[in-house]
């Protein structure tokens, strides 16, 4: 039947606790390392872990979960089976930021519509673009690569709107070409 599991030696315990002790110790040490960043610097981090995960889920791409997993019920003896998360096949990180580029240049060309007026305040396309071109860099997006993938996006309306794809997504590009000239031209003036 079932057996009561073995208690831990003091030796087993004693490991545990030092491997712990020293998780905490690194993990404060991170802490108190990000607790002196700015905001920048630790927007700048945050891509970059991004792009971790992004890679991690990149190498995995070809592994599929299946839809349903079997755990075993020890208490009751028996077989569950429940839901597993699917994994995105195929996933890029630059259909994503072009479904965001497409909804902020679109949210952008809307600025002089009445319900949205009260929405946009002096800077707010800007600070997205800035954060979005660099954004970019970590994730090695390039305008082409994202001119190509806004150009597969099919919203053609909303409630209130027909949207000209081609327009956005030119207007965009245009945008985030005119900060990068913009930014070139600090660093060397």
């Amino acid at each position: 039947m079932f057996r009561k599991p073995l208690p831990l030696q003091d030796e087993d315990i004693e490991e545990i606790l030092d491997e712990e002790s020293e998780f905490i110790a690194a993990l404060d040490m991170d802490m108190n390392q990000l607790a002196s960043f700015g905001f920048s610097k630790l927007q700048t981090e945050l891509m970059i872990h991004l792009k971790g995960v992004y890679e991690i889920e990149k190498d995995n791409e070809g592994f599929e979960l299946p839809h349903e997993v079997c755990e075993v019920d020890y208490i009751a003896d028996t077989f569950k089976w429940r839901p597993a998360m699917l994994l995105q096949s195929r996933y890029t990180i630059t259909q994503s930021m072009a479904y965001y580029a497409f909804w902020l240049q679109h949210e952008s060309l809307r600025t002089d519509k009445p319900l949205s007026r009260d929405f946009h305040k002096v800077g707010w396309f800007e600070r997205r673009i800035s954060w979005f071109l660099e954004l970019m860099d970590v994730m090695e997006v390039t305008a082409d690569m994202l001119e190509e993938s806004m150009g597969s996006i099919s919203v053609t309306e909303t409630r209130t709107e027909k949207i000209n794809r081609r327009k956005t997504v030119k207007s965009f590009l245009e945008a985030i070409q005119k900060a990068r000239n913009k930014n070139q031209g600090r660093e060397t003036g």
